[in-house]
């Protein structure tokens, strides 16, 4: 997948350009979700069998969700959340929640020291049936922000600006490319 040339963030009033602040993931859905309230859910994380539901009080229907990367547990590939790591498990439930977009959160000081802005995409498992994109620390304020976000989250707690809102422009261009196995 490489971008095309209509790859829009805007956040309040600034519009962001996909690059060095945040990049469309590579199974994102190309769509347009216009200035759309942001509704922050922790780490994204619906499992039922461990009790664990972001998006139970229902308020992401409609909106866009902002999720942290990663889990409860860190990257501890043993913790309870392993198998919730993958990106794909948020954009999932984002969906199932009726969220309309997915921006998650690097944990990376600088975005491209983020694998999840290498853009790649991969045929096999389809598209997310909705937006999803990476965004850098700055957009939401840096670490102090991250780090407070992230304290709330590991309590259950979500406490993000509610009257923050965003418009969302993703345009990836896929290109056949063939397979030598």
């Amino acid at each position: 997948g490489t971008l095309g040339s209509r790859n829009l963030l805007t956040l309040g009033e600034k519009k962001i350009a996909a690059g060095s602040d945040w990049m469309p993931l590579g199974f994102s859905s190309n769509s347009q979700v216009e200035n759309t309230p942001i509704a922050f859910v922790g780490y994204g994380i619906t499992a039922s069998e461990l009790n664990h539901d972001d998006y139970a009080d229902k308020r992401t229907n409609g909106k866009m969700a902002l999720a942290l990367a990663g889990t409860p547990d860190g990257d501890n590939p043993h913790g309870q959340y392993a198998r919730y790591q993958g990106v794909r498990w948020k954009a999932i439930a984002a969906r199932n929640a009726g969220a309309k977009a997915l921006l998650i959160v690097s944990r990376e000081a600088k975005l491209e020291d983020d694998r999840l802005s290498q853009l790649t995409y991969d045929n096999s498992a389809g598209d997310a049936g909705l937006p999803v994109a990476v965004i850098s620390r700055d957009l939401i304020g840096g670490k102090a922000t991250f780090d407070r976000l992230e304290e709330g989250a590991k309590k259950g707690q979500y406490i993000f600006d509610e009257n923050s809102s965003a418009s969302l422009t993703i345009d990836l261009i896929r290109r056949e490319v063939q397979a030598y196995n």
